[in-house]
This record gives C-alpha cells, sequence and structure tokens, in this order.
C-alpha cells in the first residue's frame, strides 16, 4: 500500500506539472508529449521486432526520428486547431447530433488528412520519390484507416463528448502510445504497389525486337 501511495503521488505530482505547462504553453507542451510518445512507441516497436527477428540487431534512428517529426511537427499542431476548428463549427450546441457530427468530421476529413501526411512525411523523409510515396498512400491508406476506425471511433466518441477542449490532444496521445507501435510497424512495411516507371526509361516493344545493323535484335 505504500509503494501504491507514493506512485500515485508521482503521478499527481507529474499531472499536476503538466496541466501547468499546458496552461502556460499549450501547443509546445502537445508537441513534446507527442515527439515522446511517437518516439517512444517506434523504439519500442523497434525492440519487439529485434526480440522478435535476432537478425535485426541494429536501432534505426532515422525511423524513430520520422516518427517524431510526425508526431511533433505535424499531427500535434494539426489536432491543437483542428479541435478548436471543430469547436467553433457547433458552438453553443449540445447533445448527440453535435457529438456524431464533430465524429463523422473528424473520422473523415481529420484523420484521412492525417493518415496521408503520415506516408508522405515518412516517406520523402525516407528519400522516397513522389512517385513512390504516391503508391506507397495508395497500397496503405485504405487498410489503415480501416484499422484506425476500430481503435479511434470508439475512443473519440468519448474524447469529443466529454473530454475538456484543452485535454482532447492528450487523451490521443495517451491512447496514440499503442496506435503508435502499430503505425511504427505497419507504416514500414514494404509497399505491395510498384511505383510508376517513369517514361524517360520504358523501351518500347518494338525497340526490343527491331534487328539491328547485321540482324541481331536487342533482345538477343
Amino acid at each position: 500500500l505504500r509503494g501504491a501511495g507514493a506512485t500515485m503521488g508521482v503521478l499527481g505530482r507529474a499531472w499536476r506539472a503538466y496541466s501547468a505547462a499546458l496552461a502556460r504553453s499549450p501547443l509546445r507542451t502537445k508537441m513534446a508529449s507527442a515527439v515522446a510518445i511517437y518516439g517512444g512507441g517506434d523504439a519500442a516497436m523497434q525492440a519487439v521486432e529485434r526480440w522478435r527477428d535476432p537478425a535485426l540487431r541494429a536501432w534505426d534512428a532515422p525511423r524513430t526520428a520520422r516518427m517524431c517529426v510526425y508526431g511533433g511537427l505535424w499531427l500535434s499542431p494539426f489536432l491543437h486547431a483542428w479541435y478548436r476548428g471543430l469547436d467553433a463549427m457547433f458552438v453553443g450546441r449540445t447533445g448527440l447530433s453535435v457529438t456524431l457530427g464533430k465524429l463523422a468530421l473528424d473520422q473523415s476529413f481529420a484523420a484521412t488528412t492525417n493518415m496521408v501526411m503520415f506516408y508522405s512525411i515518412n516517406s520523402l523523409l525516407d528519400g522516397a520519390s513522389l512517385a513512390e510515396t504516391r503508391a506507397r498512400i495508395e497500397d496503405r491508406l485504405w487498410p489503415t484507416l480501416k484499422s484506425l476506425w476500430c481503435l479511434w471511433i470508439p475512443v473519440q466518441s468519448i474524447n469529443l463528448s466529454l473530454v475538456p477542449l484543452d485535454k482532447r490532444v492528450l487523451v490521443v496521445n495517451f491512447v496514440g502510445v499503442g496506435w503508435s507501435m502499430f503505425m511504427s510497424w505497419f507504416g514500414n512495411q514494404p509497399s505491395r504497389v510498384a511505383a510508376p516507371v517513369p517514361v524517360d526509361v520504358v523501351v518500347s516493344e518494338d525497340a526490343l525486337v527491331k534487328p539491328g545493323p547485321r540482324g541481331n535484335s536487342l533482345a538477343s
């Protein structure tokens, strides 16, 4: 009991410190939280991957950095503005219809935007071309959204109806610990769709079979 009391005391102080930082500098606090959560989620997922496959011995620091960029520089600022805009759309109105309206907008526009940005940021920072990035989005967006809705529709139903505005990004970040681990794994799997081949490197069928000066084709 004494150990449990000490743990609760530490958690209470941490919560008060977070709330104070949130009041002083809300956006910076949310960004720092997201960096810690998405970076930590990726590091944890990589540890699981190395445990399952001993051949993966090295920690992929650039992969963790990409997750931190997405969480801290895109997701948190976007959600910070998004929740304020969402509340402004329904200002002065309450009830189930309002919650459902917010949820529909959140899980359609916001979810799709964030997943497109997730794959764009991770692909481009990993050195992929625009064509490769587009192919990756086309391959992964729909499966990702289906997984996202299974988790986030119930979470956001509670978050948008019961949680105060200034704490909503915290809820997303807290649940995002597990979600970031999933995205770290799923988002770094090889794409099943190949990027389009640039036009200037396509060799026509006629060129492959056209006889050369000595009667030899290019295919021989």
